[in-house]
């Protein structure tokens, strides 16, 4: 029974992900955890299940930071720079959500009322991504 309610909500998860919904949402207040590099956040959202809401893989809509599993500095330096100012956030906003490549939710971030695909691209840290490009 346990098996069969696990492998419901797994493929329920599976299925709602796939598709992008109809309009972009907004998630407000959110905690962050961590971030992998210089566009891909990891955070909390709260009032919703917590199997969607926990632990969630957050990338920054509109901007392509270098790899960080190509060990370059700009990379490290994308990440630093990203992580510094989340941590020492007191607001983050997750803006015009919707579904990505690899069923990540891609977002444009807002801390403290300032876009950080506009900061980070502005301080150098990263491209603008060309239209079209799913990531």
């Amino acid at each position: 029974m346990k098996k069969r309610f696990l492998l419901f909500v797994s493929f329920s998860i599976l299925f709602l992900c796939a598709y992008k919904p109809l309009k972009k949402i907004d998630f407000l207040g959110v905690q962050y955890l961590r971030n992998y590099d210089g566009d891909t956040v990891t955070v909390n959202i709260f009032d919703v299940h917590p199997l969607l809401g926990r632990e969630i893989g957050v990338r920054i809509k509109d901007i392509d930071t270098p790899e960080i599993n190509d060990k370059q500095p700009e990379a490290v330096a994308a990440k630093i720079f990203l992580e510094e100012i989340l941590e020492k956030s007191k607001r983050i906003d997750l803006i015009g959500c919707t579904r990505g490549k690899y069923f990540r939710i891609v977002c444009d971030i807002i801390v403290d009322g300032q876009s950080m695909s506009e900061l980070i691209v502005r301080m150098g840290h990263s491209k603008p991504k060309p239209a079209g490009v799913r990531k």
